[in-house]
């Protein structure tokens, strides 16, 4: 509703009261009588359609407050899933990176393992290979 509509009533009213107070063939005073009761009564509706506006207003008012809160509200829902599902990624990606490690360390102690075993087994086999032809010296 916008700010002039209620002056059309107001205006018909005007209207009215003052073609009721010119047809009447009573006396001056009966027409000012008539007069006064049509601006006291185009007065009221003044003062009852700017009261309804003003209601509307505030009604409008708290709607648009009601609809923030309401939007704040889901924003912060949907930032703090957000945030957990961050949390989440991230604790996964420090549970591969840690599994990772743990893996290549055991590939490095494997490895490490494998170099000592194959080096005790070419020393047996040195050895072996020395005493089977009698040397003085069997150590390699």
């Amino acid at each position: 509703m916008t700010k002039t509509n209620w002056l059309k009533p107001f205006a018909i009213a005007s209207f009215f009261a003052l073609a009721l107070a010119a047809c009447d063939n009573n006396s001056a005073d009966n027409a000012e009588e008539n007069v006064d009761t049509a601006v006291e009564q185009t007065q009221q509706m003044a003062d009852d359609a700017g009261q309804q506006m003003d209601e509307m207003a505030t009604d409008v008012q708290e709607s648009a407050s009601e609809a923030s809160d309401q939007m704040g509200e889901q924003l912060d829902q949907a930032g703090d899933a957000m945030s957990d599902q961050a949390d989440a990624a991230a604790d996964k990606v420090d549970e591969m990176s840690n599994d990772m490690s743990d893996h290549a360390n055991d590939a490095q102690d494997s490895m490490d393992d494998m170099a000592t075993d194959a080096g005790n087994a070419i020393e047996d086999k040195c050895e072996d290979i020395k005493e089977g032809v009698n040397a003085e010296d069997t150590d390699c």
